[in-house]
Parts: C-alpha cells; structure tokens; sequence
C-alpha cells in the first residue's frame, strides 16, 4: 500500500480511524472504524451516494456508531494496530483504483474494496440496507461522470452541476425533415416531410432567475459512433458560471444506433429513418459519411437544427428554461464543425430553409472546416469551390482552427487553404483566429464530461484510438471566443482584438510557444510550432442520469 498515493480525504479517512479507536477504547483498527470515518467525514461522498441509493443518512450513521461501540474494548493499553481485515481493504482499494484507470485512490476505491472484502459484520449490514457494488457504482457515475482520479483532491470536482445549481435533463423531440440537395451553391429539396425523432440533452440553472438568456447549442461529435461533447468539456466553467444553458444534440444517425444498444427502451422512439424507398450507394468519400446507414438519412439534420433552434425560441423553449430565451449560439468541434459549415454556408439565410427563418444568433466552429455532403449519397462540395470558404452570413461566426502541422487548412481539407478575410460587412460578419502549437485535442478536455461509468467500460473495449494532444490551456482560449462572440452579437463590438494577454504569457512561459495568433489577412504568414505530446484514452460519451426527463 502506498499512503502516498491516496487522496486528501482517504489519507483522512484513514488517519481518523485511530482516533475513533482511543475513543471508544479499541486496540484493533477494524473495517468498522474505517466505515464510520468515511460518513463521518465533512461533505462525505459515501454518505452521499448511499443517500442518492434512497438510504436515509440519519439511519446508515447511527447504525455505523452502533457497530462501533460493539467491538471489543480494552483498557490499559496506548496502541493500536490495523487488522487484517483492513489491511486487505487498503491494499485491494489500490486495485480498484488501478482498475477504473485512475492516478489516486479516492474514497470511492475504498468503499468498492470494502464491500468486495467485507469482515462479517459490515457484510450483514450491507445485506440490511441492500447496498450492492452495482447501485453504488450506478450513485457514483451520477457526481462522478467518468472523471479520471488525476489529482490528489477529485472529490471537489464531484457533482459540478450540483455545486453550480445546474440540474441536467434529456428530452426527444420529433418533426418532419426535408432531405437536401446541393445545384447551384444553393439547397433544393430532393425529399420532402421525412418523419424524424431526436434527442437533446440540457443543463440549465434549478432557478430561472440566475438563467443569463443565453441558450448553447453543441452539435455533439460522433466518436466511434458514440455522442461525445469536446465543446462543453472547454467551456463548462464559463457557462455554469454566468448561467448560460448548455444543449448537447445528436448529429449522427448512427450514434442512435449506438444509444440503442445502451439501453433499448430508454431509446427505442430514437429515428432518422431514411425517405428514399430505394436509397443509392452511402458515400464514403470523406471521414463524416463513414459508418452511414442505409435506412437512416444523415441529411434529417439540417431542418433538424433549425427546428431545434426554434423551439427554443418558442413558448416551449420559454417553458423548458423557465424564462424566454434572449440569444442562442451553435457551436462545434472537429466533425461536427464540417457539419455546422455546412449549415452556415448553405442554410443560413432565411430563404435557404423556407419557411422557417433560422434561428442562430451567432456561430463558433472549433477544427474541421470543410463541409459535408447535404445527404450520405452525394458527394461534398469540391474542396477547390468558393462554398467551402465561410460567405454570406448576416450573423457573426468566429472560426478557431488549429494551426499546427496545417491539418485543417491543407491535409484534412484536400491540400487547399479555406482561409478568407475578416468582414463586418452587413451580411456577412466573419472574423479567424488561429491557436498555433495546439493539435486537434486538448488536455483539459479529458477532465470533465459527465456520464454513466457503464458507457466508460463499453467504450474501453471499442478500440479507440489514443490522440496526442497538448496541455496548452485550450478552454481559456474558447472561453474569450464565446466572450467576443456574446459581444459581437448583443452590442455590436468589433471583436478585432488579441485574445487573452496572460494566457499568451502563460503559454510562452510553461510551453516555449506563443500560442495565440490572430490572422489579420489571408496573406498572413503561417505560424508553425512544435507541440507537446500526451497521450490520452478518449473519454467515454455525455449519457445522463436515470432521472432524466423524456417529452
């Protein structure tokens, strides 16, 4: 056992079982000292995930003290010694940390080794109050998510939504879509009134009153054909704390696909089916139309997303965040972004998606800037047409590309740069920024995204690639883009200015890297640095909670 790498409450938790042995006059540490000191501590995580199990608190405390006092006492002596029992408990809390692919051993690792190793005693007890491994670790992915233990204080980061007086639900929604086609620079209807049924995921404060107005929307990123959110992971903090809502919706037929066999009845309404009774060939030409399904349609997604966007600006939007939306922005990250320049490009203008007007007050595109093809059996656009470049948009769209071995602009794009001038010409307001040295992922991205451990474990066998990514403090570089793009959209500030001078100095300092440059031209020079390497597993995908809400 290694003392050193147990977290500051288990390294508490630990140290308080001697005391509570003098107190009630023990000369043997036992499994039941080490319980009671894990509810006895201040904000106990176990106490609060046996409570969240329907255990009252009042009655698991008392009936720890109860087990306490009935040990056998001794007077006369002035020291204490660690069971074996414990010492088992200790030494295997290791292993479960090792197992669940954490740093440190947290109080959690504990409470898991001590039911699997349990004296006769505390076995009993968990029969009494039916405390299985299965419904704490059910409790646990509900504050936890699938945080990583990387830190030697992870219980702090516990139940953010919580801490903030967010509440979390998940709603499906339903709507018919028409299927587009590309002639022209321009989207005609190829099929019309598919039937379709989503899901969205929401965060939004418990009081309508902290609700700042603005409504988030994140086209989630099929990854391994699983909804993960690289956007929430970077921009969390700032929303939670200014009281923005957060909106995680499906993109991709076939994370449906994925979500079904997760749990079959939580999603069987789930539906993208495919309008072309006699559908062509899936194409397969680039990275977003791999894995289609030939009876479901990816292109649904377009009237999708602005269908979705004017619910929220609707009475029933007002409803769902408990106070009428005042703003609503789209963003995106790596393939999803291909989708969202799509969007931008093509479905912006109100004529382009009659008879709805489009409802995005403003846009924010993280990597991937090429588009897609409007459905999954045409091809994209050639990468050398005009479209692919940012046009036209009377709303603002802050682009942020990674610019380190060119990947976005020349390799993924098809070796032709998708650069283009700022504007703030009326109908078309576009600003670039370029984050040199930072690669596709970021490293403070792989500390939060909330969701079930289950999802964690079925994504460990999938295979999934390690990516090298950087620890440049990649979110404070996105939060000032939300920032300017808040600006741009509500008081019309030119957002012509360098992003963050301290973060540039921290990034000089601790990397060696100046890491934020702002184009100011497409003739600029382009800026190339090296990069620090981390590997890192992806994090398993956003799943919610049991309680969620289905409408």
């Amino acid at each position: 056992m290694n003392i050193n790498k147990f977290t500051q409450k288990s390294m508490e938790a630990v140290q308080n079982c001697e005391k509570y042995a003098y107190e009630y006059g023990n000369q043997q540490i036992e499994q039941e000292h080490l319980f009671y000191s894990l509810l006895t501590l201040e904000d106990s995580l176990i106490l609060k995930l046996l409570t969240k199990m329907g255990i009252s608190k009042e009655m698991i405390v008392n009936e720890a003290e109860q087990k306490l006092a009935g040990l056998p006492k001794v007077s006369g002596s002035s020291q204490v010694y660690i069971s074996s029992d414990l010492n088992k408990v200790l030494i295997h809390a290791e292993d479960e940390s090792k197992g669940m692919g954490d740093e440190y051993v947290s109080v959690e690792h504990i409470f898991l080794a001590m039911m699997k190793y349990a004296d006769r005693t505390l076995k009993e007890l968990f029969r009494q109050y039916s405390i299985s491994r299965d419904s704490f670790l059910q409790a646990l992915s509900t504050v936890r998510g699938n945080q990583r233990v990387v830190s030697d204080n992870p219980e702090a980061t516990y139940d953010t939504l919580e801490k903030y007086g967010y509440e979390e639900e998940e709603y499906l929604y339903s709507g018919e879509a028409d299927v587009y086609t590309l002639k022209d620079g321009q989207a005609q209807v190829k099929l019309s009134n598919a039937p379709y049924t989503n899901r969205f995921i929401i965060r939004k404060p418990k009081d309508p009153k902290k609700f700042s107005g603005n409504v988030v929307v994140e086209l989630l990123n099929s990854t391994n054909s699983w909804d993960v959110s690289p956007m929430w992971c970077l921009l969390w903090q700032k929303m939670l704390h200014e009281g923005d809502i957060y909106v995680g919706v499906t993109v991709r037929a076939i994370c449906t696909k994925t979500l079904k066999q997760y749990d079959t009845k939580r999603y069987e309404k789930l539906s993208w089916k495919n309008p072309n009774p006699n559908p062509g060939p899936v194409n397969h030409d680039i990275l977003l139309w791999q894995h289609c399904l030939e009876d479901c349609e990816d292109g649904l997604l377009w009237d999708m997303l602005t269908q979705l966007g004017n619910l929220f600006k609707s009475g029933q939007g007002t409803q769902i965040a408990g106070k009428e939306v005042e703003k609503i922005y789209a963003i995106s990250c790596s393939q999803s972004s291909m989708q969202l320049s799509t969007y931008i490009n093509v479905f912006h203008e109100t004529d382009r998606v009659s008879p709805v007007e489009v409802p995005y007050d403003g846009y924010l595109t993280y990597s991937g800037c090429r588009m897609v093809a409007l459905n999954q059996e045409e091809s994209p656009a050639d990468v050398t047409d005009e479209i692919q470049k940012t046009r036209n948009c009377p709303v603002p769209v802050l682009r942020d590309l990674r610019c380190v071995t060119q990947w976005d602009f020349k390799d993924f794009t098809g070796h032709i740069n998708l650069r283009r001038a700022d504007s703030d010409a009326e109908g078309d307001r576009f600003r670039l920024y370029e984050l040199a040295g930072q690669a596709h992922n970021s490293f403070s991205g792989a500390f939060y995204r909330p969701g079930y451990a289950e999802i964690d474990q079925i994504q460990k066998t999938t295979g999934l690639p390690h990516t090298d990514i950087t620890a440049l403090p990649l979110e404070a570089f996105m939060r000032q883009a939300l920032t300017n793009l808040d600006l741009w959209v509500r008081e019309g500030i030119n957002v012509n200015i360098s992003l963050h001078r301290q973060f540039q100095i921290f990034c000089r300092e601790k990397s060696g890297l100046v890491c934020v440059h702002r184009i100011r031209s497409v003739e600029d020079t382009e800026r190339i640095h090296p990069k620090q390497k981390m590997n890192h597993r992806c994090i398993a995908p956003d799943c919610h909670r049991d309680t969620a809400v289905f409408r």
